[in-house]
């Protein structure tokens, strides 16, 4: 009889408990992991290279927020790949935190590492993401033949860096190509 009471008592327990369980909605699963990466030291860089191309705009931009603070600037590096002149500047965290938010969305970091390679005369992207011990790099030789999900991820980081307020105080056509 005591062993009945005590099965009982342990289902009656155990039963109260798994109900107080709450299963996290996917919205809310996601939302916790775009928390996570905006509190999260961040690293985004874009390197395009017009190949086949004279005098064009080769370059690199870096953006980069060294603290975990999802309303930390992010510091702005663009180098001329040619001259390898830098430029300085700073990105208000609303875009920083956007581009983040697409990278995630578009599922950066299930990406294959190479995508449209072997082209010549096309123009080669190259990217990396680390986010805080997640780190990444997906070489293109293409721009154009990259699946969709990459291909967000330029435009939203070309319209990002659109935004930076640069150091010497001039526009922000951070590429140099006319109408940009």
């Amino acid at each position: 009889m005591k062993a009945l009471a005590g099965s009982v008592l342990f289902i009656s327990v155990f039963s109260v408990s798994c109900g107080s369980v709450r299963w996290k909605s996917r919205e809310a699963i996601e939302q916790a992991l775009r928390d996570k990466n905006l509190s999260q030291p961040s690293e985004i860089a874009l390197q395009r290279v017009y190949s086949g191309c004279f005098n064009c705009p080769d370059h690199r931009i870096d953006l980069i927020r060294e603290k975990g603070d999802q309303f930390a600037d992010a510091k702005v590096t663009y180098t001329d790949l040619h001259s390898k002149e830098e430029r300085q500047g700073k990105l208000a965290p609303y875009y920083y935190n956007v581009l983040l938010d697409v990278i995630e969305s578009q599922k950066y970091f299930e990406m294959r590492d190479e995508y449209a390679m072997n082209w010549f005369d096309a123009t080669h992207v190259n990217t990396s993401v680390k986010i805080g011990e997640r780190n990444k790099s997906i070489r293109t030789s293409n721009e154009g033949e990259v699946p969709l999900q990459l291909k967000i991820i330029y435009l939203a980081f070309d319209g990002v860096t659109a935004h930076v307020i640069w150091d010497d105080g001039k526009a922000s056509n951070a590429t140099g190509v006319p109408g940009y």
